[in-house]
């Protein structure tokens, strides 16, 4: 696959991450990383810092440090071709996100739309 194709194939897979995070984070847009310098792939949803990988093999690890982000949660949310969408995330911030539901408290809605 040339080069033009996979960052096309890549912004595709941008825009429809983009589109599903819309029902959790109505302003949810595709970043234009050349334009915003912000260095995550989808803007606009809260606590998460989200990185988008597409394709045949990438490096999920790679994926979360570049999502790395000061008082963010990284996600990796990846596909590889003709599979289903796998999103990813560090223990400590999965772990934070499981007691946070667990104890049914507002927080998780206040998590979750801030």
């Amino acid at each position: 696959m040339s080069g033009k194709t996979a960052r096309r194939k890549g912004h595709n897979f941008e825009r429809e991450v983009a589109i599903l995070m819309r029902e959790f984070f109505p302003d949810a847009i595709r970043n234009l990383e050349y334009q915003e310098g912000e260095g995550v792939d989808i803007a606009n949803t809260g606590e998460f810092s989200i990185q988008c990988k597409v394709g045949k093999s990438f490096r999920i690890e790679k994926a979360l440090a570049e999502a790395v982000k000061e008082n963010k949660k990284s996600v990796a949310i990846t596909k590889k071709d003709r599979q289903k969408i796998v999103v990813s995330m560090y223990w400590d911030d999965f772990k934070e996100l499981l007691n946070i539901y667990l104890k049914g408290s507002n927080k998780w809605t206040k998590f979750i739309c801030s």
